[in-house]
């Protein structure tokens, strides 16, 4: 289970597992998948495994972190492109995640909110 007390303030996501306390800074973050009652997150480099939901991550994180999928929060600002028509994001280290029918328009108003607001 992640703690929220300081993550907000310092802009890292905590996890805790067993004896150990990782930080997570959110701008190394990619995304959240659910798996089996667990919560994976990836990085560049590194994956960490935790009991948790989305839902409650969801909750907690920044708001560029976004839900496409049942399994998938992702980091918009790691998103380097987005298709549409084969339902995938790709990120800027090359790995990619499928986006679901339910959140492709919410996903796609995102999107054009942040491209525009980038200058693009």
């Amino acid at each position: 289970d992640h703690m929220r007390s300081s993550a907000e303030s310092c802009g890292a996501f905590t996890i805790k597992q067993k004896s150990r306390v990782i930080t997570v800074p959110y701008k190394n973050i990619i995304l959240f998948e659910s798996s089996n009652k667990k919560v994976i997150v990836r990085t560049e480099n590194q994956e960490f495994e935790f009991y948790d939901t989305l839902d409650s991550i969801i909750s907690a994180v920044p708001d560029s972190f976004f839900k496409i999928h049942k399994s998938f929060v992702v980091n918009t600002d790691r998103i380097a492109s987005v298709n549409y028509g084969a339902m995938t994001v790709e990120f800027d280290d090359g790995s990619s995640a499928y986006i679901s029918r339910t959140y492709k328009a919410a996903l796609k108003e995102k999107m054009s909110g942040r491209t525009k607001a980038a200058g693009r």
